[in-house]
């Protein structure tokens, strides 16, 4: 089971989380610009205006992720998940 993270305006520019299970994580305006998230887990997060500029986002899971006004300018290997939060408002759902 994942514990429950707070990285509430956590600088993590370059940042490698490849991997990491921060699902349900409370990533409100944090900075990941420039990091790496290959197959990192963030269904369910809370990310809003979170900074996702030039990060690479391969495999990443943001199912279910609150993802307002988070940006993701320049960002790479934005999958399915990734499109589905941004595209309907947040809505909490069983998790």
């Amino acid at each position: 089971m994942p514990c429950v993270a707070f990285f509430l305006d956590a600088r993590l520019v370059g940042t490698d989380l490849s991997g990491a299970d921060l699902t349900g994580a409370a990533m409100d305006s944090a900075d990941l610009s420039n990091s790496t998230l290959k197959g990192t887990r963030l269904a369910g997060a809370t990310l809003r205006h979170a900074l996702f500029k030039g990060a690479n986002l391969d495999s990443a899971d943001f199912s279910n992720a609150d993802l307002w006004n988070a940006n993701f300018e320049q960002a790479t290997n934005l999958d399915d998940s990734v499109r589905a939060a941004l595209a309907e408002p947040f809505v909490v759902r069983g998790r």
